[in-house]
């Protein structure tokens, strides 16, 4: 009878030291494949983080070149304003030194990013 029980016991401690081992193993094959599949996602998360890098990047530029565009075109149709406004009072406007250069340097700004935007 302690022979049987201790069989018994030792026999129950096999079966659940094995279940044991396949409930990790089990568990683990989830994991594994979770964590496959998470690497699978994150793969794809990142790649399409990367292409949402790259699109943002490009939008980033984008909306400089619009950003500087429209700054440029703001300072355009404020001369064009004053050009207006002068020309309506019957004054010769001619914008100074410094502005000519402020749109100049926009100018060549805007080349410079749609530049390294081609680049890229």
């Amino acid at each position: 009878m302690y022979y049987y029980h201790y069989y018994y016991f030792y026999n129950f401690y096999y079966n659940y030291y094995y279940y044991y081992y396949n409930y990790c193993f089990y568990y683990y094959y989830y994991y594994y494949y979770y964590y496959y599949y998470y690497y699978y996602y994150y793969y794809y998360y990142y790649y399409y983080y990367y292409y949402f890098y790259y699109f943002y990047y490009y939008y980033y530029y984008y909306y400089y070149y619009y950003y500087y565009y429209y700054y440029y075109y703001y300072y355009y149709y404020y001369y064009y304003f004053y050009f207006n406004y002068y020309e309506n009072h019957n004054t010769n406007y001619i914008p100074n030194a410094t502005a000519i250069l402020v749109l100049l340097l926009l100018v060549l700004l805007l080349l410079v990013l749609l530049l390294l935007l081609l680049l890229i």
